[in-house]
């Protein structure tokens, strides 16, 4: 139940009005035609919270308007300047669990660039009227301050306190599977878990990259902790986010390239300056090009990508392979086949034992669905598949490519290109064999070196436009 108090304005305006009406302070006319108690009459000219619906009633009778004597809270800390496209659903759910449902902690988590921290921004509009204060805070910024999280839990079991916490993901490890704490970190696991734990009127508002397993626990369905998966905008925001880039929104093919970018805020951003200021904002020219990942685009995957474990890695280039969803039923036999026989990385021998334990495939599959790097789809009955967004299947394949590029300049005297860091080194894929016996025949026939590597380049060429139109 939402609560509010009057300013001190708001005092003397409400004080100046009920006189005006013939009212005294404890009318128990002016309650009744409120539908309150003389009580609560009271409490709110004193400035004591009260019931926000009880508020509206009391000031409907002198006639002041509601919002020209309601405290409003004070934000405390600087929000980025972001616009916020749509997210009509999404905000009427948060609004929910944080005023009605009263949660003590709310996540919004989803891949970067979805506008995580837009959304937080937009719901601490709608609901700041209801909390004393709000902070906001980076928790880059905390970090090695314990004595801050300290001050923070205590504020919130002071009062009714909205506390926005952004970038949950920084305390993360990279290289690990999503949300494996750095050892440092320790006193931000058992703050989290306190503030889902303990009883107060305060809210935690966390943004992340990953949902932390503290909120993970405690999440469900009748709890007070709750967890929004943020995923990309509707096609008619989108569109609205290119309207506002100089676009008229009515373009041949702006519906394909949203597509293509899973409705990501910040790629379309992106591609929309791109597009604007190098075709003059022709999406048509744009589509021509078949490149998905390049300039600032790809340094975001850069940064993704390297926060991924090994195991993550091989099944995000398995995926990308693929050019089409992987099934569920595929990827355990994937599983089974690896666990049979010895592998062959860099053509150094590896026991099924240590891939095994050097591949945890579940929990990297797991790890991937928290990062929202892969979609999983029910297929017929009840199979599930997995596929990648278009952008980061095309960016997994150049990585693959360039690694191959790079060890056919340096390939041994026997001609035979050593497999990339990135392959797959057990997958079956029937796509990956014939990659790798097109590019061992290119390296075995007469063709100059600079054709050769021409050639390998030509290999994938195909494949990435397949991936441009998937």
């Amino acid at each position: 139940m939402a609560t509010v108090k009057l300013s001190d304005q708001g005092k003397e305006i409400v004080d100046d009005a009920r006189r005006n009406k013939g009212f005294n302070k404890n009318d128990q006319t002016w309650a009744d035609l409120a539908h309150v108690s003389v009580a609560t009459l009271i409490r709110c000219q004193n400035g004591i919270r009260i019931d926000q619906q009880a508020m509206v009633e009391i000031l409907r009778v002198v006639e002041v308007p509601y919002d020209k004597v309601v405290e409003k809270a004070s934000i405390k800390g600087i929000f980025p300047d972001t616009t916020c496209y749509g997210r009509t659903q999404e905000l009427a759910d948060l609004k929910k669990w944080v005023t009605d449902e009263r949660c003590r902690v709310v996540t919004i988590y989803g891949a970067k660039g979805i506008g995580k921290t837009t959304v937080a921004r937009q719901l601490v509009k709608q609901v700041k009227s209801q909390f004393k204060d709000v902070y906001y805070l980076r928790v880059q910024e905390l970090q090695s301050n314990d004595e801050k999280l300290t001050e923070i839990m205590t504020t919130l079991q002071q009062n009714r306190y909205l506390v926005v916490l952004d970038g949950w993901e920084s305390l993360f490890q990279g290289g690990k599977v999503a949300g494996t704490y750095r050892d440092e970190y320790t006193a931000f696991t058992e703050f989290l878990k306190k503030a889902c734990e303990i009883n107060h009127s305060s809210c935690l508002l966390v943004t992340s990259l990953e949902e932390p397993k503290e909120v993970i626990v405690h999440n469900g369905h009748k709890s007070f902790v709750k967890s929004l998966h943020l995923k990309g905008l509707d096609v008619h925001s989108a569109i609205t986010l290119f309207q506002h880039n100089s676009f008229s929104g009515n373009e041949q093919g702006l519906e394909e390239v949203i597509q293509r970018y899973g409705g990501n805020p910040l790629l379309l951003t992106l591609v929309a300056k791109f597009i604007r200021d190098t075709y003059g904002g022709s999406v048509k020219q744009f589509l021509k090009l078949k490149e998905l990942a390049f300039g600032d685009i790809r340094s975001l995957l850069e940064e993704q990508y390297a926060r991924l474990s090994p195991p993550e890695k091989y099944i995000i280039v398995l995926f990308a392979f693929e050019l089409k969803p992987f099934s569920g039923e595929r990827f355990n036999t994937e599983i089974s086949r690896a666990k049979k026989a010895p592998l062959k990385i860099f053509d150094e021998e590896v026991s099924p034992t240590q891939q095994v334990l050097s591949l945890d495939y579940l929990g990297a599959l797991a790890s991937l669905k928290k990062r929202s790097l892969i979609e999983v789809d029910k297929g017929e009955g009840e199979g599930l598949f997995y596929s990648l967004h278009p952008y980061l299947m095309q960016y997994a394949i150049q990585i693959v490519c360039i690694d191959i590029y790079q060890n056919v300049k340096q390939k041994e005297s026997n001609n035979v290109v050593k497999r990339s860091p990135n392959l797959p080194s057990d997958a079956s894929d029937p796509v990956l064999h014939q990659i790798e016996a097109q590019v061992n025949s290119l390296l075995n026939s007469n063709l100059s070196s600079e054709d050769k590597i021409k050639s390998v380049f030509n290999i994938f060429s195909d494949l990435l436009e397949q991936t441009s139109q998937d």
